[in-house]
């Protein structure tokens, strides 16, 4: 489980009254780099990424000049480049063989002009409040039948530490808001993402349905559902 501070501008935690960023400490002697952080779909839904973009009680923040944020639309935490999709049995669904490796090579060759020869990135392509790109779990999914989507995710919650630790208070999350195919509207959208014939997720649930499955993702293969979508999109 992640901790206060989840992201890198300084800001006043409430549930636990600090105040502390990621950067705080570089700030202080000047010592900061540039930074890239690219996420995949499952971060939002495994790994508390909206933190990264909201204060502690679910607020839009600014990231510094020095920081950029991708998401990898559709994709998981990692796939091997020749996945492809396949039945899990402790999965509910398919498994999401989306791949991101044309995002990280693009953006390790604009990290390498940005430090080197100060050429800036390309600007942060990550949903977010401000840009209506961030929904609350509940209302992340138009209604896909195939897809059973229940609004489950891994909650933020803080902890009170003694022989048995409970929870005291829960940080509120946000995912990214899915378009009519079911597919993510921002972040960095690769042509299977951009003329989908499938929804990508970056979650799975497990095999009951109960519960999500830990570092799992899905794809709902849905050209009925999408053909009428992408005849919209593309003219």
């Amino acid at each position: 489980m992640l901790q206060f501070p989840f992201t890198y501008p300084v800001l006043d935690d409430p549930l636990t009254g600090r105040r502390d960023g990621i950067l705080l400490r570089c700030r202080l002697s000047n010592t900061c780099p540039r930074i890239m952080q690219m996420d995949s779909e499952f971060e939002f839904w495994g790994s508390q990424a909206s933190l990264v973009v909201t204060d502690p009680a679910g607020y839009a923040i600014d990231m510094p000049a020095d920081v950029r944020l991708y998401l990898a639309t559709g994709s998981p935490h990692g796939n091997a480049w020749n996945a492809v999709a396949t039945r899990n049995a402790g999965c509910a669904l398919p498994v999401n063989p989306h791949n991101s490796r044309p995002v990280i090579r693009a953006l390790l060759v604009a990290m390498q002009d940005w430090v080197t020869d100060g050429r800036e990135p390309p600007a942060s392509r990550y949903p977010g409040v401000a840009q209506g790109t961030l929904a609350s779990p509940a209302r992340a999914y138009p209604a896909i039948p195939a897809l059973g989507y229940e609004g489950r995710f891994v909650h933020a919650v803080l902890t009170e530490q003694g022989p048995v630790p409970r929870v005291v208070a829960e940080y509120p999350l946000l995912v990214p808001l899915a378009g009519h195919d079911g597919n993510a509207v921002a972040g960095v959208r690769l042509p299977l993402i951009a003329a989908p014939r499938a929804t990508y997720t970056g979650w799975n649930a497990t095999a009951g349905g109960k519960r999500p499955a830990p570092v799992a993702r899905s794809i709902v293969p849905g050209p009925g559902i999408v053909r009428g979508r992408r005849a919209r999109r593309h003219g």
